[in-house]
This record gives structure tokens, C-alpha cells and sequence, in this order.
């Protein structure tokens, strides 16, 4: 199956959730960071998803370099069981640039296949009203990494 066809599978029924209270306990965290330009913190260059599968143990990273100067970036998949590995992966695409973290509550998760979701799914779920915590412009350091991952792998 094309990553074309991954994407059109999403129909944007798929996409929906809901703010009512009652579904909120049936919740999945997900971080999302944003890699921004060292030159330019409006300038946003990667888009990361971080979420944990609780059934098989793994976290799954979604992501994609933004698109610019005509090139339209291939959105690229990521999944290991250790904290350290995710830590190191993401610690090599972003090195020292500024990022920006945030924690979201998503209640359409639970129910999903996590491996198989498309970088375009996550994408389209970005949405503040979501949001439980953020960090604006902060940078990459592993004990704060690896205690964001922990609240993942805590959470439904």
C-alpha cells in the first residue's frame, strides 16, 4: 500500500473527536514536537509525534520535515521499546535547535492500530484546545526528554 493510499484510508471521518468530559477517561497522551529554525524561532522545519503503545510496549514516532523551496518531504516512521533510543534518535534530528514540546489528550487513539496511522493523521489533530502542557522554544536535554516519555508510557 502507497503512502497515498495510507492517507486516503484516514477518510476525515476518522479524524474526529470530541471535547465532552465523559470521553476524556478513555484518553491517549501524545507528544508533539516542533524543531524550530536556530535563525528564526517562527520558522518551524520538523513536526514530530511521540505516542506509546501499552498493548506491545513500543513507542511509535511519526514525523516530517516541513516543505519548503519546492520540496515536499517524505513523512518518516520511528518505533522502539527504549526510552534511551527514542531519546537518541530524536536527539540526532534535533541536536541544539530550539523545540517546541507540547502534551496532548487524544480520545480517538484507544481504538487504533498506532504503527499503521500516518504522519497525516497526527498532523490534522493538532489542535490547542487539546493541549495539557507546552514548552515554547526549549531545547532537547535528556532527563526532561526521558520523564516526558515516562508520562507517555503512564498514561492509558
Amino acid at each position: 500500500m502507497t503512502a497515498e493510499l495510507d492517507y486516503e484510508y484516514y477518510k476525515e471521518s476518522d479524524y474526529e473527536y470530541y471535547t465532552e468530559s465523559e470521553l476524556q477517561s478513555n484518553s491517549k497522551l501524545v507528544l508533539f514536537i516542533e524543531e524550530l529554525s536556530k535563525n528564526d524561532y517562527e520558522i518551524v522545519e520538523r513536526r514530530i509525534f511521540i505516542c506509546f503503545d501499552n498493548v506491545s510496549s513500543t513507542f511509535f514516532i511519526k514525523g516530517k520535515v516541513v516543505d519548503s523551496d519546492g520540496v515536499n518531504y517524505v513523512p518518516f516512521s520511528f518505533s522502539h521499546k527504549s526510552r534511551s533510543n527514542i531519546y537518541h534518535f530524536i536527539k540526532f534530528m534535533v541536536d541544539k535547535c530550539p523545540v517546541n514540546l507540547v502534551l496532548y489528550n487524544y480520545n480517538n487513539l484507544l481504538d487504533k492500530d498506532i504503527e499503521s496511522l500516518p504522519y497525516e493523521f497526527f498532523e490534522h489533530l493538532i489542535d490547542e484546545s487539546y493541549e495539557i502542557a507546552g514548552y515554547d522554544r526549549d531545547i532537547v536535554y535528556r532527563k526532561k526528554f526521558v520523564d516526558l516519555l515516562n508520562v507517555l508510557k503512564m498514561s492509558n
